[in-house]
Order: structure tokens, then C-alpha cells, then sequence
């Protein structure tokens, strides 16, 4: 028997000689042709193979690949469409990429009639394909989330100075004036949830109105990643863009907003 793994998953083969083609037949990623094979180097380095190509799995350093979607495929979340490239997540890596924080949200599969709950397990390496379900539920009752981080959130945007607002699902809205960019002078509502806050930053932003066209692929900034997600209702648009350095911040309001800023200043 014969190993490969796919970004951590193990495969096997009764056959040492493969050709490109086999080894995404065996991973079940098919029609093959809708699939990039590459084959793992370092952490520089990556080798297509194509369809036809042979691979012997008996040779040192070809048991990893890495396999890209040529075409986008969608799955659901929370009966929200989601645009994928990456065929093999794991439960952590989906959910930073949905803008859920795995600390306080966990996700389970709807499969049929029954669900996979992935609460115990966030670095399972799931693979998915066009179509399937899923949905995220608080680890925690929302009315101790709203208790503690948007309570908190709330109290530094009052001592700002912006007028604020709460919404049924907890959700902290806030009057906003674009300081910069495109959209200087525009005033926005911007809505955020932060149940952890301040030692995880906000999810989002949440804007109202809807200021550029939904495109839920993943991308770079500003025009990809931002969905369609109703929260705290479909006046808004949820634009995917984690605070990477909150961290290293001073994790408070003052360093949110500058933050926000900094998303606004493109043309």
C-alpha cells in the first residue's frame, strides 16, 4: 500500500505509479479536470502535475499535495450561499474563513436529517465540495455574550462620542462619517458583534448601506469578500476583513476605528 496526503488527509493506493488524474479520482475530487494538482516541495515550493503526469509514491517527498478549485464552488452557512476555492479546510480555517471566531462560535454539518458536530474537533480537516451545509451556533447563551463584550463595546463608542444603537440579536450599530477615500463624507451605519470584546476584536465590519457590489470570494481588498449576510439585518452588507494585529494594539475602540479608517482609504 502506497500513502499520499492531501493537505493532512492520508489516501492510499494498491499502485506505486499514479498518474495526476488517479490521485484526485482517489480523493473523490471530481470531474478531475475542474481540479489543479500540485505537488508539495517546501514550504516555498510547489510542482504541478498535470492530468496525465505520473507519480511514483515509492520516491522520498511526493506523498504531499496541495489541491486548487479552478472554479469557485459554493457551500451554505447558516443558508447563506459561501464561495470556496480550497477543497480541504480544517473547522478552524472555515470558520476564520465565514468571519466566525472559533473561540465562540462552533460548527456543525448538516448531513440529511442528521448533523456533524465539529465543537470537539476544530482542527478536523474537512473536505468540501459544492453544496454542502452547514451551520454556526454560539458556544455560549447570547444573552451572557451581550452582557459582556458589546456592553463593553458599546460603553468605549458612547465615550467616543458616537451615537449608538442595539439590535434583538445584540449587535452594536453606530453612526459613522467616512474620513477618507472613496466614500469621504458618506455617513454609514456600522454594525459590529464583539461577545468577546475586548480581548477578541470585532467580526466584520457590518455596513448599511450597501456601498459596493457583493462579491464573496475570497480576495483582496476592497472589492472581494463581502457577503450577503442580513446581520443584524439586509440593510446590511458584512465585509469580511479580520483585525490581524488586534493584539498587538490597544484593543479598544479608538484602535477599531483606526482600523476602519484604514479599511476606507482606497479610490
Amino acid at each position: 500500500m502506497y500513502k499520499f496526503c492531501i493537505k493532512h488527509k492520508e489516501f492510499v493506493s494498491n499502485d506505486k505509479i499514479l498518474k495526476g488524474k488517479d490521485i484526485l479520482s482517489i480523493a473523490n475530487l471530481t470531474p478531475v479536470e475542474d481540479y489543479e494538482l500540485l505537488l508539495y516541495i517546501d514550504e516555498k515550493t510547489l510542482e504541478p502535475i498535470q492530468l496525465e503526469e505520473e507519480v511514483d509514491l515509492s520516491k522520498p517527498g511526493t506523498e504531499h499535495f496541495i489541491v486548487n478549485a479552478y472554479k469557485e464552488f459554493h457551500i451554505f452557512v447558516d443558508n447563506e450561499k459561501v464561495e470556496l476555492k480550497d477543497s480541504f479546510l480544517t473547522v478552524r480555517e472555515l470558520m476564520i474563513a465565514i468571519g466566525k471566531n472559533p473561540n465562540e462560535y462552533k460548527l456543525k454539518q448538516i448531513v440529511g436529517p442528521r448533523s456533524i458536530d465539529y465543537k470537539n474537533d476544530i482542527d478536523h480537516l474537512i473536505q468540501l465540495k459544492n453544496g454542502l451545509k452547514f451551520i454556526t451556533l454560539c458556544k455560549e447563551p447570547l444573552t451572557v455574550s451581550f452582557n459582556k463584550g458589546n456592553d463593553e463595546l458599546e460603553r468605549q463608542l458612547k465615550e467616543k462620542g458616537f451615537n449608538t444603537k442595539r439590535y434583538p440579536n445584540g449587535f452594536v450599530g453606530f453612526d459613522y462619517e467616512v474620513p477618507i477615500g472613496r466614500f469621504k463624507g458618506q455617513q454609514l451605519e456600522i454594525a459590529l458583534d464583539a461577545p468577546s470584546f475586548p480581548q477578541v476584536p470585532p467580526s466584520g465590519p457590518y455596513i448599511k448601506p450597501h456601498i459596493l457590489p457583493f462579491s464573496p470570494k475570497s480576495g483582496s481588498h476592497p472589492f472581494d469578500g463581502i457577503h450577503d449576510w442580513k446581520k443584524p439585518n439586509s440593510d446590511f452588507q458584512y465585509w469580511s476583513r479580520p483585525f490581524k494585529t488586534w493584539n498587538s494594539s490597544s484593543r479598544n475602540v479608538e484602535s477599531y476605528i483606526s482600523f476602519l479608517n484604514a479599511l476606507m482609504d482606497f479610490e
